[in-house]
Parts: C-alpha cells; sequence; structure tokens
C-alpha cells in the first residue's frame, strides 16, 4: 500500500494526471510508470516493498528500500492509481467540538484497520487526553497544532506512538493529512474514534 497527497506538482500514468491537493493511492500489486512534468513534492506512507525491474536502470532515492526484480505486466483493467480530490471529499463532524473529518481512504479490502484522513481545526479547538490504538502519523498542512505542549507549525510532521497518551489543541486552527493504524482508545471522554475516520 502507497497511499499520497501531492503538496505540489504532480504525476501521469496510464491512467491519467493527479496533481496538487489530491491524494493518490496505490494498492498492494499497484504497478505503474509514472512521470513528473514539473517539480513535484509529494506527503507520503509507503507500507510496502517497491519493485523496479531490472532493466530499469540506477534505483534512486524515489522509494527508500526498492529492489530491482522482474514481474509480469498487469492484467488488462488494471487501475494503478485511485486519485481523489480531498478537498472535494464531504467534512463530517466529529466528537471533538471544532474538528471535522475528511476520509481519504479506510482501507476497505486491504484487510487492515487503518485510517487516512483529512483534519480541519477550527481556532480554539481543545482535544479531551486521548490514547493512541496505534501508530498514529499526521502532516500539518496549514495552521499550527500544539501536542502535549509542544507545537507543530505548518510542514511539520507528527508521530505518536501506540499507547501514547496525548492532549491536543489549535489556538488558531489547523489543515492536516493523517493516517491511524488503530482506533484511538478513551482516557477522559468516550466516541472519539470518529476523528480518526472510523465510523463503524
Amino acid at each position: 500500500m502507497a497511499t499520497s497527497f501531492f503538496a505540489s506538482g504532480g504525476l501521469t500514468d496510464l491512467g491519467g494526471p493527479a496533481g496538487v491537493n489530491q491524494v493518490g493511492i496505490n494498492r498492494n500489486g499497484s504497478t505503474h510508470d509514472a512521470i513528473a512534468y514539473q517539480s513535484t513534492l509529494l506527503v507520503a506512507r509507503l507500507e510496502g516493498p517497491v519493485v523496479y525491474p531490472p532493466d530499469a536502470g540506477p534505483l534512486n532515492d524515489l522509494h527508500a528500500g526498492a529492489t530491482a526484480q522482474a514481474f509480469a505486466p498487469p492484467s488488462v483493467g488494471h487501475d494503478a492509481s485511485e486519485n481523489i480530490h480531498i478537498d472535494r471529499v464531504p467534512a463530517l463532524p466529529s466528537s471533538v467540538p471544532g474538528v471535522a473529518v475528511q476520509l481519504a481512504f479506510d482501507y476497505q479490502g486491504t484487510g487492515d484497520d487503518h485510517r487516512m484522513f483529512q483534519w480541519s481545526m477550527r481556532p480554539r479547538t481543545r482535544w479531551p487526553v486521548w490514547q493512541a490504538g496505534g501508530l498514529v502519523e499526521f502532516w500539518v498542512r496549514a495552521g499550527a497544532i500544539e501536542i502535549d505542549g509542544r507545537v507543530a507549525h505548518a510542514n511539520c510532521f507528527v508521530i505518536i506512538e501506540p499507547d501514547a497518551q496525548v492532549s491536543m489543541r489549535s489556538e488558531f486552527g489547523a489543515l492536516a493529512i493523517g493516517w491511524a493504524q488503530g482506533r484511538p482508545l478513551p482516557v477522559q471522554t468516550e466516541g472519539l474514534a470518529d476523528a480518526f475516520g472510523y465510523r463503524d
């Protein structure tokens, strides 16, 4: 699995172009030959190895840990990428006052109970203390979020380890792209799972 947010630029593959402010989803086994016609910056999460054909030339740092290995072409009708405009996804209110969630990917069909989402936090948002039920990672797209007294500004990454208890707030509001590898565990209050895209 690979999920990416296009912060700038874009990529084009056999399915067409994907660009700024879109989320690209590549499921296990996705095969494509993509090209960037301009400088491109991705905020991405790679959850498995990437393989290049042996004749592709020297491997670069685009995919950390990539290897060279022969593989068959994809089947007819194979869709290498699913691309969505995250800002057009309906923003649903959550159990945290002031926090709306746009679900980018629910990992359905992958066997993982993970989520990729976008948070929109209104000014003066205060989160109740919560405990991470799995690894949580997010990138602050705009604004700033205070996590346990430390401020993450725009273009900062935040990693919250499983079982960590966290206090968060945003004085002036924020926008963030996030990934959760498990539902949050209640500390001060029940029912925060919807703030991470879990609504079942």
